[in-house]
């Protein structure tokens, strides 16, 4: 487990061996944390891979962490598909495309990200 200290930096926080990652183990392992250091109930968000046993744990005992995926973990996941079920010469393109997604500006309600002009020359162009 990496914790991200006042500075930014991220450090250890707990080394655990579990048999196996799932909802019983990870949660045996966060209350035990949390058993030895009580400012875990501050944590505000935690970032995992995609495993769902993590994130029925953490909601059990961190309700009020907010739950994000690993970005690299995403685009892994991600380019994986793409070269299963993408043409070879499209791959590219279509991983830079979804790449490009992940790491978008969040828009509030009635936004816009492109003036108009912008717009139709994204329309326009050639994929």
């Amino acid at each position: 487990m990496v914790v991200e200290d006042a500075n930014g930096h991220g450090q250890l926080g707990a080394l655990i061996v579990t048999k196996g990652e799932t909802v019983i183990s990870v949660q045996t392992m966060l209350e035990r944390v949390k058993a030895n250091n009580s400012a875990l109930e501050k944590t505000q968000v935690v970032v995992i891979d995609k495993d769902f046993a993590q994130v029925q744990a953490i909601k059990l005992v961190m309700p009020h962490a907010q739950i994000q995926l690993c970005v690299f973990h995403v685009l892994k996941a991600v380019r994986k598909e793409i070269l299963k079920l993408v043409s070879k010469q499209s791959q590219r393109q279509v991983y830079s495309l979804m790449h490009s997604l992940v790491y978008a500006i969040q828009l509030g309600v009635g936004e816009v990200p492109y003036s108009n002009k912008e717009r139709k020359s994204l329309h326009n162009a050639d994929y």
